[in-house]
This record gives C-alpha cells, structure tokens and sequence, in this order.
C-alpha cells in the first residue's frame, strides 16, 4: 500500500476529527490540514472547517484546492484568537509532509485519549 493511501486508512480509523460545538466555542479558530487527491496536503485556517472544506470541494476555496482537490481533513485544532491560529498555520507550513501527517496523527491520538 503507498504511502498515501495507508495514511488515509489510518486517519479514516481514527474516527471523527471535531466535535459539535455550541455557545462561545464557535468563535474559535481552527488550523486544519486537508489530504489533496494528488497526496499533497493544504494547511488553512477557518472559524467552521467543515463549511470551509465544502468550500475547497466546490473549487470556491484556495487556488490550489481548485486544481489539488481535497478528498480528506487529516486533523483540526481549535484556537482562541485569529492570530494564534496564524501563527500556528505560518509554522505548520514550514514542516514537512511527513511532519505535518505526524501533527495530525498526535492530534487523534489525543481525541481518542477523551
């Protein structure tokens, strides 16, 4: 199994990625990271990621998801301000592809600890 596709397959048995939200908690920011079809992963930031990864499928979200569609979130993590959650994006970017599939594993991991 390629490399891609076995990261998919684990992700998938991890389960859900975010929970419902409700009050105050929906003013939070979230990271997210999306597996494109071509195996290369986005990074972005968004107040509702399920809306936004919506957005990326109907080729209304960034330039490179309208020619790198999206086929997965590999992992969200909520933050308190816009600012922090750029910050946070700005570095998740400079990793590498491996580092940022090793994010995303750490963060079901500590979904599934809950």
């Amino acid at each position: 199994m390629n490399p891609v596709r076995r990261a998919r397959a684990k992700m998938q048995r991890c389960g859900p990625i975010s929970q419902s939200l409700d009050g105050d908690e929906q003013r939070q920011w979230w990271l997210y990271l999306l597996e494109c079809r071509d195996g290369r992963t986005y990074v972005g930031i968004a107040l509702d990621v399920t809306a936004r990864f919506r957005q990326h499928l109907d080729g209304r979200g960034a330039r490179f998801t309208r020619s790198n569609p999206p086929v997965a979130v590999l992992g969200a993590q909520a933050f308190a301000t816009k600012s922090d959650a750029l910050k946070a994006e700005a570095a998740l970017k400079k990793l590498t592809r491996n580092e940022r599939l090793a994010w995303a594993r750490r963060l079901h991991e500590l979904v599934r600890e809950k």
